[in-house]
């Protein structure tokens, strides 16, 4: 057959088809296309006539898996799909589908393929142009703003973006940490919970719309888009999620599409400046509005550039977005510029241009829509001022929370020194940062950063009209601009602000701040380096206390044995000792069960009668060549050398024994639980204290008035992680219960304030029906409750009048603050408790203003126990209060200041105590 095959076989076939068509044999030979093909590709149909494969219009990159997939189709595959840009000789290609396939005869033998290829180019611009609307939608759509949010397993807010209060109206303090419930609509709930149960399922994210709650009471519509953030193993570890208002969205959503398109842009700036503009740029038609926005009349502006009006520097930038709308790059854009008025001045403007168009897309005009921008940019001024701040809070927090932590667990100030001091220029931006104690002859250094020339012991000149000099002869903080010596003697004039440092009201030193070569010191750091000067005189105290502490005998005064110091001592020699000659050695650790409750229903006075008494018996027990000590408040270490296990076991039974047959007090039956431990199961002295304190937890785990010899079965029960979690938490806990006493020792007039508020604090949970373990919890928080006033400078702490607004909100911080620093001793709980302490129950206290029920239980008791303390005590800035006056003042703030529940458990407790007991 010489005549072309596409003619006589199959073109007629092929032509039928409305989409491109190519037949190939067996070989891969092209035997026709149709012309729908032919001019796809622009090419004359019989032009590639018997041509191998791949076809000149098919993409070289995609040759080879091309060939791959015909392969699988020779051998039965599935018909191939592709989505690809088909070359064409004859202009721009197009976007097509091409589908591949192979014929086959009724037995299977293969015949040839089967090419289809479909222009799809329109299709991919429609859902391009239908993208595009959408955007343009959103924009034009009710422009709030989103929220973000942290939310916990237990459904509360540990995160809430600065927007809630712009969106919501609330205060952020006011919903962090809250339930998220509290501020969804009950009719929504189930949609809530079925989101989050997604997520435990599995998913990724969710998007459920449901109603939230404004602080005025109006419930509003918000799509709430939810990721779960997991762990290794796949638990969720906190929830993430977006909040947009779509309120207006609800409401408008079932209008046509492009009636909000096309008309909604105009209505939503009706009180604006809108022009139309021809495709080059000159005005068309303009409101009225221009009168107020150029300060010229529409008749004036009418065939003029808009370019005209425009800031110089502004317009070259205006133009480019002017260019990309009207060539179809972007259907609408918006700008932010300046124009020029006829007096000279300039005024910021928002412009959206939009592209108006013909149904056959031709351009006709862009409209431009225009309004003030002054306000909405003072207004983003003042919140990136506003984040600026709080950024600086925070960091400030953060320093301030190292160096307490610091001062809670370093014995000598020296470390917490060099700290502050390497704190300061990280804080304010400086170049360095100094402690300095005064003497007769000046200044030495105790602290320098690292970039200060200084090091500690460095003597530091005291220049006159220098802030340490300033400092010096006032006694308050100051600013200079004054020569500084380095020690090399190098003299510059620089920057530098000192703050005091007062240890019981005498000038002890000062914190300097170094600014850069040629800068300055940064406005606000005066009050800054303040409350560093505050956390270096607790240091100093705190360590001159420990000083104190060790200087003192090491017997326990109560008991006559040997303290917690003398027992570790002897412990480490006696440890060395043993594992030298290889010599037995046990100890077994004794603590007194329920010893608390004693101390509850008989007092102190019965505790320490029973204590002495203990350690008579421990003592008279124990051989010549062994240690007796009181190593804790109820808790007695017995250190028994050349004896083993065994033995031990049976001397401290036989101890047990005795005191549960012998009353120590009264009638009232005591027993004794102890954890022994042998050498042969520890590696030194510490292990072999952690071994038996661990028998001992048996011991008490398993009923009390028992002894527990330690073996390897014992520690898998007790599982060796909780304990040790315990005893970091307990000596975190005494090492913030040690910095509580110092800022307490800081005035005279607040000492055991703390104290005594923890220990009322507990009555009152008592009182209220709260388990002891859970009062035992609060009794722990009250301990801690002011240990935020750290970052109080003296001047407004001491201070004896009324304070200023200044000083009062930098006094407000302390709970917060006492929260932070507390984080890692206590629980979330705890440390909640400790946040709202200072909040009243008709919403006036602080930090968040939360009223009623809102507020923490264990914080409403201890604000009652922290304000009759207060007023039936001796302090610098007021009366002491009779028992009557104290409760006849916290009566009648009841209901409004205090909590009522609380106000009457305090009355019942006084009943049943005498008043100097609760005083």
């Amino acid at each position: 057959m010489t005549t072309t095959p596409r003619n006589e076989l199959v073109g007629p076939w092929l032509d039928a088809v409305g989409h491109g068509v190519a037949v190939y044999d067996a070989d891969g030979l092209l035997i026709g296309m149709n012309a729908r093909l032919a001019d796809l590709i622009g090419r004359d149909p019989d032009a590639d006539y018997h041509s191998q494969l791949p076809p000149s219009w098919w993409p070289p990159e995609d040759a080879l898996e091309l060939a791959m997939g015909i392969a699988e189709l020779r051998s039965g595959g599935p018909p191939l799909r592709w989505e690809l840009a088909v070359r064409s000789e004859r202009g721009p290609g197009v976007v097509a589908s091409v589908t591949w396939d192979a014929a086959r005869s009724a037995d299977g033998e293969l015949l040839g393929f089967l090419v289809t290829v479909e222009d799809i180019t329109e299709r991919l611009l429609v859902e391009e142009a239908w993208t595009e609307a959408r955007r343009t939608y959103e924009l034009l759509a009710d422009n709030s703003t989103d929220l973000v949010t942290r939310i916990s397993s237990s459904l509360r807010l540990l995160y809430v973006s600065p927007s809630v209060l712009r969106v919501l109206g609330y205060p952020i303090g006011e919903v962090m940490g809250a339930r998220l419930a509290r501020f969804v609509h009950r009719d929504d709930l189930g949609a809530l919970r079925e989101a989050l149960a997604a997520l435990e399922g599995g998913a990724d994210g969710v998007t459920t719309v449901i109603r939230i709650r404004h602080r005025d009471g109006r419930w509003l519509w918000f799509e709430i888009v939810t990721h779960a953030l997991r762990d290794e193993a796949g638990r969720i570890i906190e929830t993430q999620a977006s909040a947009r208002d779509v309120s207006a969205r609800r409401a408008v959503e079932d209008r046509n599409r492009q009636f909000a398109e096309e008309l909604g842009f105009v209505a939503r700036h009706a009180g604006d400046m809108i022009s139309a503009h021809n495709p080059d740029g000159t005005f068309r038609t303009v409101s009225d509005a221009s009168r107020t926005l150029l300060g010229r009349s529409p008749e004036d502006l009418v065939g003029a550039s808009a370019a005209e009006f425009l800031h110089p520097d502004d317009r070259e930038r205006y133009e480019a977005v002017f260019a990309r709308v009207c060539s179809g790059a972007a259907t609408i854009e918006s700008i932010t510029h300046r124009v020029v008025k006829p007096d000279g001045s300039a005024l910021w403007l928002d412009t959206s241009i939009r592209a108006m168009r013909s149904i056959e897309g031709e351009l006709t005009a862009c409209i431009c829509v225009s309004r003030d921008a002054t306000a909405r940019r003072a207004v983003e001024r003042e919140a990136s001022n506003r984040a600026k701040r709080s950024e600086l809070e925070a960091i400030e927090q953060t320093a301030l929370r190292r160096v307490a932590m610091a001062v809670a667990h370093q014995a000598d100030a020296p470390p917490v020194l060099e700290m502050v001091a390497e704190e300061i220029p990280r804080l304010l931006r400086v170049a360095g940062g100094l402690v300095v104690r005064f003497d007769d002859h000046g200044g030495v250094v105790l602290g320098a950063s690292e970039a200060m020339p200084w090091t500690p012991g460095d003597r530091i000149l005291t220049a006159d009209g220098s802030a340490l000099d300033l400092l010096r002869r006032g006694g308050r903080t100051a600013r200079a601009l004054a020569p500084l010596v380095s020690p090399d003697g190098e003299i510059t004039v620089t920057s530098t602000v000192s703050a005091p440092v007062r240890i019981d009201d005498d000038l002890w030193g000062a914190v300097v701040a170094v600014s850069h070569q040629g800068g300055t010191v940064p406005a606000g750091a005066e009050a800054r380096l303040e409350r560093f000067a505050e956390l270096v005189s607790v240091a100093v105290v705190a360590a001159e206390n420990r000083a104190q502490l060790a200087a003192q005998a090491l017997s326990d005064p109560l008991t006559g044995l040997a303290n917690h110091r003398a027992f570790h001592e002897r412990l480490r020699e006696e440890v060395a000792r043993a594992h030298r000659y290889g010599r037995p050695l046990s100890l077994a650790v004794i603590d007194i069960d329920h010893f608390k409750r004693l101390n509850d229903l008989h007092g102190h006075q019965a505790g320490d009668a029973v204590l002495a008494s203990l350690g008579g018996m421990l003592s008279g027990t124990a051989r010549a060549s062994e240690l007796v000590a009181r190593v804790g408040g109820e808790e007695f270490a017995w250190l028994l050398p050349e004896t083993d296990g065994d033995i031990a076991m049976r001397a401290v039974e036989r101890f047990r024994a005795a005191v549960s047959r012998q009353p120590l007090w009264r009638n009232e039956r005591i027993t004794v639980s102890a954890g022994i431990s042998d050498l042969i199961h520890a590696a030194d002295a510490d292990d072999l204290y952690r071994l038996a304190d661990g028998a001992l937890y048996w011991a008490k785990g398993n009923g009390r008035d028992q002894v527990c010899l330690y073996s390897p079965e014992v520690v898998d029960a007790l599982s060796i992680e909780e304990r040790a979690l315990r005893l970091e938490r307990t000596q975190t806990i005494a090492a913030l219960r040690s910095l509580a006493r110092a800022v307490d020792a800081k005035d005279t007039s607040t000492k055991a304030h703390s104290e005594r508020v923890a220990e009322l604090a507990h009555r009152l949970a008592l009182a209220l029906g709260w388990t002891r373990a859970r009062a035992d919890k609060l009794k722990d928080a009250a301990l801690l409750h002011d240990v935020g006033k750290l970052g109080i400078p003296d001047a407004v702490l001491f201070k004896p009048g009324d304070l200023e607004p200044a000083e009062y909100e930098s006094v407000k911080r302390h709970a917060a603050l006492g929260a932070e620093i507390t984080a890692d001793a206590l629980t979330a709980e705890q440390c909640e408790w400790i946040r709202h302490h200072h909040e009243h129950w008709d919403g006036g206290g602080y930090p968040g203003g939360v009223s009623g029920e809102g507020i923490p239980e264990g914080a409403r008791l201890i604000a009652v126990a922290d304000a009759w303390d207060v007023m039936t005590r001796a302090r610098h800035y007021g009366t002491v209060k009779t028992v009557d006056e104290a409760l006849e003042e916290i009566d009648r703030c009841s209901g409004a200041q205090f909590w009522p529940a609380a106000v009457d458990a305090m009355k019942r407790v006084i009943q049943h105590s005498a008043p100097a007991r609760i005083g």
